[in-house]
C-alpha cells in the first residue's frame, strides 16, 4: 500500500511532496494520521484530502517560503 512512509507523531506537522500514482506531485504541510483514509494536505492555498490509496510516496522535504505552517 505504501512505498515509503515516514515516521513522525501523530500530532506532528511536517512539510512534504506527495506523489501520487497519477505522476503528480503536491507539495504542503501535513499531519501524519495513518488511522484515516484520507491525507489532509494543506498546501498554503487550500487543503487538499487526498485518498491514500492514490498516493505513492509520501517524502519530507525541508521548508519553503510558500508553505504557511498553523
Amino acid at each position: 500500500m505504501y512505498s515509503t512512509i515516514i515516521n513522525h507523531s501523530l500530532t506532528e506537522k511536517v512539510s512534504v511532496h506527495v506523489h501520487l500514482m497519477t505522476g503528480e506531485i503536491f507539495e504542503g504541510v501535513c499531519e501524519y494520521s495513518f488511522n484515516n483514509l484520507i491525507l489532509h494536505l494543506d498546501t498554503g492555498v487550500g487543503i487538499l484530502g487526498i485518498p491514500i490509496r492514490n498516493i505513492k510516496i509520501i517524502e519530507e522535504c525541508t521548508f519553503s517560503p510558500s508553505v504557511h505552517i498553523y
